[in-house]
């Protein structure tokens, strides 16, 4: 009887289904559009670290201020941190506001160096709203003379606007889109003194 029991407890597991897809991201958007005038120095970008909370490619949701939620199925292709470095690098190069970025630091030149931590990364509810949040903190010193010259974390917020992935994703590439920009706009203030 115990075997019957068994046999009919497992086949009755296998017929219910399987686990959900996992499903793998990335965020997207258009570039900006490469500047003809090119900065004159070069800029260093180190790879970003993470708060502990983002070092793993599941999606994180936040339903309230204190609690964190994490999505077994629905990933992103690469941790976060690693996802951003290689989009803030191709950013800031279609951007034009440096000579050179790069992921090496430079031998022979002086240089720039852009330090940063992903501080958040997920979809979250605040105020009422549904929202797409990107926040990373940066530094950047000049390797030459050793003096810091920006000290900033920049926020973004998109408004999740419909239910669904693509409705987050859409929401996740505008914001993180927004904060390079801005971010952009604070290097191009420092390469012009």
């Amino acid at each position: 009887m115990k075997i019957l029991s068994l046999s009919v407890l497992l086949v009755t597991f296998f017929a219910c289904g399987s686990a959900p897809e996992t499903r793998y991201f990335a965020i997207h958007y258009d570039l900006p559009l490469v500047s003809a005038k090119a900065g004159s120095k070069v800029l260093f970008v180190q790879k970003l670290t993470a708060d502990p909370v983002l070092r793993t490619d599941k999606m994180i949701y936040k339903p309230s201020k204190y609690e964190y939620k994490f999505d077994y199925y629905r990933r992103w292709a690469e941790e976060p941190a690693d996802m951003l470095t290689s989009r803030l690098v191709r950013h800031l190069r279609a951007s034009g506001v440096f000579k050179e970025v790069t992921l090496a630091p430079p031998r022979s030149q002086p240089f720039y160096m852009l330090s940063g931590q992903l501080r958040q990364f997920e979809e979250t509810f605040e105020n009422g709203k549904h929202l797409a949040r990107v926040s990373l903190a940066i530094k950047v010193q000049d390797m030459k003379t050793q003096e810091l010259l920006l000290d900033d974390t920049l926020d973004s917020f998109s408004e999740i606007s419909r239910p669904g992935e693509e409705a987050i994703l859409d929401a996740m590439s505008r914001a993180t889109k927004s904060l390079l920009d801005n971010l952009a706009e604070k290097l191009a203030v420092l390469e012009k003194e």
